[in-house]
């Protein structure tokens, strides 16, 4: 009776002290969690947009309803968010399909939802609902494909909406490795069927397509390079694992296949970092063409492309593409506009991992670690002794009208590519770049 009793004792303060440390358990994650205090950069201001979402890892803009699509990871699901007024703020918010097995690519035309996942790619039919109750197509299987699970699968759909491309990584360092991984995949939405794209793309972890039908990826490649944006051609080869950057070889797998380091194509825009332990990963890749929506955003970016890291200092970044002259050097830091997502100690309390533009202009950033959305858009100006004004405005105040000539109607012009590294000072356009203008 005695032991009993002492055992009775022995696991209510088990139970006890478990739901202690839960507690304190909870509160130090939700705390964590409340640390993420995002800076937004020049000319920028940032809110939060919609907070407890889950693991978000990819977002999209459906322009026919205006709503934003959210992949969540954690929970298999895709979220539907609608801002009915278009003024930046949700309304609603809803689980518009569930039920797929760590998604990580999001695309959305005007009839269907592109979901990839381990699985596969599916494809689901867009209603103006917030739910479906439609299955999910399975597209096409990649399980009978030796595709490493542990990579990211981002998707871009074609502008007539019949190719869903589809990047398939590998984890693989430094060794040959069997197609297709390391390449970009098409899928025909129609029957499914699957053909290589491009090859040489270690780990793509952000794919973008423009109304012209150029193709944009971010690619997480070994060292020395940390990332390098690309514009993958059909049947084109980028390096991996035989060379990286402008036909550098890489020691050892370079002499195995010299014909293979001949035609590698340099990237775009490569990385290089300050130091070897400076690993970040451009988690999303937003370019020039994806953000003519935003509104009224300060000249500074024009022309420039978003890169979203995620690594010891998550953060996002602003990349001039238009080969624009640094009044310093190549090598300057490219412009951050959403920073605070660590510390100086090395503590990291968010991740950016996804981004897109949203009907009313403003970009939105997803934080997979906190389940936070946040809406980047250009600051209030601040105004201070304003003289008062009876009546009208004198003509010579009134607003000039922009001249339809004015507006650029073709892409920017991507030049040739450049090194940026970790350090550095804050671009700005020269001189001879702005008499051009």
């Amino acid at each position: 009776m005695i032991w009993r009793m002492i055992l009775n004792c022995a696991s209510r303060a088990a139970r006890i002290a478990l739901l202690i440390s839960a507690f304190i358990g909870f509160g130090a994650l939700s705390a964590h969690a409340q640390r993420a205090n995002p800076l937004a950069g020049q000319g920028l201001e940032v809110s939060a947009y919609v907070n407890g979402l889950g693991e978000i890892s990819a977002l999209a803009f459906e322009p026919q309803t205006g709503d934003v699509f959210a992949l969540d990871q954690s929970r298999g699901r895709v979220i539907r968010l609608r801002d009915r007024r278009g003024d930046g703020r949700l309304d609603l918010k809803s689980t518009y399909v569930s039920g797929f097995h760590q998604p990580s690519g999001l695309a959305v035309g005007a009839a269907y939802i592109y979901v990839a996942d381990v699985k596969g790619v599916w494809q689901i039919a867009l209603t103006k609902g917030l739910s479906q109750s439609t299955p999910a197509r399975l597209l096409a299987d990649l399980t009978k494909l030796p595709v490493s699970p542990a990579a990211l699968r981002p998707l871009a759909l074609s502008p007539d909406q019949t190719l869903v491309y589809v990047g398939l990584g590998t984890k693989q360092e430094r060794a040959e490795v069997p197609a297709p991984l390391a390449s970009i995949v098409k899928v025909d939405t129609r029957t499914g069927r699957a053909s290589i794209h491009a090859t040489g793309l270690r780990h793509v972890t952000a794919l973008s397509m423009s109304s012209m039908g150029k193709l944009a990826a971010n690619v997480d490649e070994t060292l020395p390079a940390s990332d390098m944006i690309v514009m993958p051609v059909a049947d084109g080869f980028y390096g991996f694992p035989y060379a990286h950057g402008d036909q550098q070889p890489v020691d050892g797998l370079a002499r195995q296949a010299r014909y293979q380091v001949a035609k590698t194509i340099a990237p775009l825009v490569p990385f290089t970092p300050a130091q070897d332990s400076d690993r970040q990963i451009g988690s999303a890749l937003l370019m020039p063409w994806d953000l003519s929506r935003l509104d009224a955003w300060p000249e500074v970016y024009a022309g420039q492309a978003l890169v979203a890291f995620a690594g010891s200092r998550p953060r996002i970044e602003s990349l001039d593409l238009a080969g624009l002259a640094f009044e310093d050097s190549v090598d300057a830091m490219p412009l951050v506009i959403l920073d605070g997502f660590s510390s100086s100690r090395g503590q990291v309390y968010g991740q950016p991992t996804a981004m897109t533009v949203d009907g009313g202009g403003g970009l939105l950033v997803a934080d997979s670690m906190s389940g936070t959305i946040w809406r980047l858009k250009p600051a209030a100006p601040i105004l201070k002794n304003l003289p008062t004004v009876n009546g009208p405005l004198p003509t010579d105040l009134a607003q000039d009208k922009a001249d339809p000539q004015d507006v650029a109607t073709e892409e920017p012009v991507l030049e040739s590519p450049r090194t940026f590294r970790r350090g550095g000072s804050v671009p700005r356009r020269s001189r001879s770049s702005e008499s051009q203008e």
